[in-house]
């Protein structure tokens, strides 16, 4: 049945090639006889048959490959759907030629006979196929099983013959070796300073150096009662009476430690021209009319991390659609900028640190995502002492981050990587697809100041290469130094991804 169906479906592609050079045939005609008449051909005339020609042959081009997909299939009934739908496309294609008109000139009638015929054989074939499909189906219908359909489940089930039983006094021999008992006196090893376990311990696991205790964000000070003017900008989430302490300011907009209905605390980050309504409390009734291009900002922000879960990412619990206002998750311990000199010298919990961040930089670039402002302050630590990125205001995307001019970058500056600030290294990145090792250098830039409190912005890692090699100078473990080196190469393409961080980075805790 197969090689029927393939012989029928040669000749309707052999039909179809004979009538698609047919009816162009009469159209080139026509043309060289005004050549040999006139000597010249009219540019309209040459594109009138160009268009034609284009649609004739696009139109039986798919004919073509609706017939060729019969070859493939098993099922009649299948076949002959597609020969039936290859009809009804040949007769289009026929209506549409016929709209052209193409018609061969009275000297070479014949040309015309010959596309009628060709596009006869062609319908033709395809009846044929609608015929044999028609047949071969209903044969199978009468010589297989009338009223019952074979499906998986009912195909029947092949008896296994009897498994021998084993003979009289015969023991079964184990299979794995017996583990020996564990001594009351052998100390479990603990994810930390002394044993790192796997990658998802090593993400919740302390940081040795960091003590949260006594460095919490305070909630001390002047305290705000949010208003309806504010609570609603923010629909679906209990922002209303919640009782608001400023954590900072920044260039953009502050932070304030707000605790909702139930006693948890959020996160609120809002612009500044924001504040008076949150700071006026029930004063304000109505909203201050906002730019557009703020709330297209942070709807864009919004946008890039909702869909995020990351134990080393700061969790978005709420927005505005109207207005520049977000709620994140609050993170107690603050930025780990304050505790940065408690890693001088400490290897490992500088490659712990590593391991976090680069971690959570890692999940955003599988998802497409670049953040391009890592640093410090941007990091924030939990009460439990492992960190979490936060500040997504710079997250782009990876096609947006190959359209960002020099005067459009959000890095700050002193740890820009080098491609943020000239454009040729940018537009390199871009071409090999590597956007995302400007992240790979500000975590490296980040690892080195936790390690010796300096920092290579990019302008310098490009014109002071000796910069770079004195502050490397001063890290004393060889394989974090050669790693940091990598990381720090003001050649995007140079830089090993982020996996392959996160990699020699647990192998410097293994050391």
């Amino acid at each position: 049945m197969k090689e029927g169906r393939a012989a029928v479906v040669a000749v309707v592609r052999a039909a179809l090639l004979v009538a698609v050079v047919s009816y162009i045939m009469p159209e080139l005609a026509w043309l060289a006889l005004r050549l040999v008449e006139g000597g010249v051909i009219d540019v309209g005339d040459f594109m009138m048959v160009l268009v034609k020609s284009v649609v004739l042959i696009v139109f039986y081009s798919v004919v073509v490959k609706i017939v060729k997909a019969a070859v493939g299939k098993r099922d009649a009934w299948s076949s002959f759907w597609v020969f039936v739908t290859a009809l009804i496309v040949l007769y289009v294609t026929g209506l549409v030629r016929e709209a052209l008109g193409f018609t061969a000139p009275p000297q070479l009638w014949f040309l015309t006979i010959i596309g009628r015929v060709c596009t006869g054989l062609a319908y033709v074939a395809i009846g044929m196929g609608i015929v044999m499909t028609l047949f071969t189906g209903f044969l199978a219908y009468l010589l297989g099983p009338r009223h019952r359909k074979v499906r998986p489940w009912n195909l029947p089930i092949p008896r296994l013959p009897p498994f021998p039983l084993p003979p009289p006094g015969w023991t079964r021999r184990p299979t794995r070796t017996p583990v020996p008992p564990v001594s009351p006196g052998s100390r479990r090893v603990k994810a930390g300073a002394e044993g790192w376990g796997s990658v998802s311990e090593l993400l919740k696991a302390r940081i040795p150096c960091i003590d949260v205790h006594g460095h919490a964000v305070p909630m001390g000070g002047r305290r705000f009662v949010v208003g309806e003017g504010l609570a609603r900008l923010v629909k679906g989430f209990p922002l209303l009476n919640a009782e608001c302490s400023l954590v900072g300011c920044g260039g953009w907009g502050c932070v304030y430690a707000c605790r909702v209905e139930g006693g948890s605390l959020v996160a609120l980050k809002l612009h500044r021209v924001l504040v008076p309504v949150l700071e006026g409390g029930s004063e304000w009734v109505e909203a201050p009319t906002l730019p557009e291009s703020l709330v297209r900002g942070v709807r864009s922000e919004v946008e890039a991390v909702k869909r995020l879960r990351h134990p080393n990412m700061v969790r978005l619990i709420a927005y505005s659609e109207v207005a520049p206002l977000v709620i994140y998750e609050f993170v107690e311990g603050g930025s780990l900028r304050k505790y940065l000199t408690r890693f001088r010298g400490d290897v490992k919990s500088v490659a712990l640190l590593g391991v976090q961040v680069g971690d959570a930089l890692r999940y955003m670039h599988s998802r497409g995502l670049v953040h391009g402002d890592v640093k410090p302050g941007n990091i924030l630590v939990t009460k439990e002492g492992f960190v979490k990125v936060g500040d997504y205001s710079s997250v782009r995307k990876l096609l947006e981050v190959t359209s960002m001019t020099r005067e459009a970058t959000l890095c700050t500056p002193g740890y820009c990587a080098p491609e943020q600030v000239f454009s040729d290294l940018r537009a390199k990145a871009a071409e090999a697809g590597m956007e995302n090792r400007v992240d790979v250098y500000q975590l490296g830039n980040t690892l080195l100041e936790a390690l010796t409190g300096e920092v290579i912005d990019g302008v310098d890692a490009v014109r002071k290469p000796n910069a770079v090699r004195n502050a490397l100078s001063k890290v004393s473990n060889p394989e974090l130094r050669e790693l940091l080196k990598e990381m720090l190469n003001p050649d995007p393409l140079s830089r090993p991804s982020m996996e392959e961080v996160i990699k020699q980075l647990i192998t410097v805790l293994h050391a």
